[in-house]
């Protein structure tokens, strides 16, 4: 059954339970106390009926004497453990159908009485009586719980049962209701806890569809999502491997005659040319070697990304490094005329690879030769900011979206990038057409 034909079964229940359960359980209420009553041995007393016949007993006593009275009175034998009092007009008690009442009686003892008659537990009826000896009243006391209609006592005896039978009624609705939304919750709940967890290689586990339900074709759904993500995943991981495959081979393939060109151009390096001979010569050489510096950069990213590049973490101090390598850049940056900034004036440990680190230095350095030779400064610091001490590497050129001779196809960039992550070590690169800035510092 659908999620929606549910609630909309729910909410017609919620509206006509009820009235619908006010009839029913009057009706069995009804049908109940009905047989009670029937099946009752107990005697009760309607207060009219029982006062108009008692009025009748005592008035047919008038006139007859106290002991015509007296048997007269013990009528009151007939009324469910009632009491009665027969008192002259001066108080004094002349019959008692109490035996354990052994109270003296007197006129200010009965004005008493019939004062507090109506305040009491019993249901009394005070009667004058004329007799050929004596004139008084009599009195009359049923107890309160045996007066009244059979039908009204019953029912107020058992009248709990009435508002427990529609207070089930009711919480089992409610109940009812709460287990249809609770069992709602947490499906939709386990739904999303699933789509917010971390996956194992980036593919989400199949769901079990338990209800063909509005929510069990949203879990079709996903599981139809996640379907097609490992077969992404498959093909993705198929085209890497051919992508390396193919990098392995073409790196390969292109050293043998790349090797034959670098040795032609050197021996040609070493002859006497005319100038435009040498100065193709020389750009020969050069291309050669940028060729060159290419199929590393491929062939140490196809490691690199396929996990398959050795790495040694250590504490390493990062100023230690840098100088190391700028000893080898520097004169070569000299030559090309660059103005030179360094500041590294205290020392810096980070937790890395020594030799990534240094790929990482020369990769960076590389590029500021090649691609900003025209603004002929490099600037090599340690910055701190409330947040890190990082290492910053500025120079002056034409920024990053420049075009340029030596402009590549962004491996060495890919490297840098790669490295780093690995190392759990950020940076944040600034290029504008006024020179490029790359900051790295050490994740927390």
């Amino acid at each position: 059954m659908k999620l929606s034909t549910r609630y909309l079964l729910i909410i017609v229940l919620s509206i006509f339970i009820f009235p619908i359960s006010y009839l029913g359980v009057n009706l069995v209420y009804y049908f109940a106390l009905t047989g009670l009553n029937d099946q009752s041995s107990e005697i009760y007393h309607d207060p009219i009926e029982t006062k108009k016949e008692w009025n009748e007993i005592v008035a047919g006593l008038s006139g007859k004497s106290n002991n015509e009275i007296i048997n007269g009175l013990t009528k009151a034998e007939n009324y469910q453990n009632a009491q009665v009092k027969w008192v002259n007009s001066d108080g004094i008690l002349l019959f008692n159908t109490n035996k354990n009442d052994d109270t003296s009686w007197n006129v200010g003892k009965a004005i008493a009485f019939m004062q507090q008659a109506d305040s009491s537990s019993y249901f009394t009826v005070t009667t004058s009586l004329i007799g050929s000896e004596n004139e008084g009243f009599v009195i009359l006391q049923i107890p309160l719980k045996y007066v009244g209609s059979q039908w009204d006592i019953v029912r107020d005896k058992y009248v709990i049962i009435w508002f427990g039978a529609l207070a089930f009624i009711w919480s089992l609705v409610i109940f009812v209701s709460w287990l249809f939304f609770n069992k709602l919750r947490k499906r939709l709940v386990a739904l999303q806890l699933n789509m917010e967890k971390e996956w194992e290689h980036g593919i989400p586990p199949q769901l079990m569809v338990k209800v063909n339900d509005e929510i069990g074709q949203l879990e079709h759904s996903f599981n139809k999502m996640a379907e097609q993500i490992r077969v992404s995943k498959q093909n993705e991981q198929q085209q890497t491997e051919l992508r390396k495959q193919l990098i392995t081979n073409l790196s390969h393939d292109i050293r043998t005659p790349l090797t034959v060109i670098r040795g032609h151009a050197f021996k040609l390096n070493q002859c006497s040319l005319s100038g435009e001979a040498e100065a193709s010569a020389k750009a020969i050489q050069n291309k050669v070697d940028f060729l060159g510096v290419l199929i590393d950069n491929m062939a140490s990213f196809t490691l690199l990304s396929s996990g398959m590049l050795p790495m040694n973490m250590t504490e390493v101090d990062v100023r230690k490094i840098v100088r190391s390598s700028m000893s080898e850049w520097y004169p070569i940056f000299e030559q090309k005329g660059f103005q030179i900034d360094i500041e590294l004036d205290h020392s810096v440990i980070w937790r890395m690879d020594e030799v990534w680190f240094k790929r990482v230095l020369d990769n960076l350095l590389q590029n500021v030769m090649r691609h900003a030779q025209s603004g002929k400064y490099i600037a090599i610091k340690f910055v701190k900011t409330p947040q890190y001490v990082g290492l910053l590497i500025k120079d002056h050129g034409p920024g990053m979206e420049a075009i340029s001779e030596w402009r590549g196809t962004g491996i060495g960039l890919s490297i840098i990038s790669e490295m780093l992550t690995q190392m759990n070590i950020a940076y944040e690169w600034n290029s504008t057409p006024q020179g490029t800035e790359i900051i790295i510092y050490a994740k927390e």
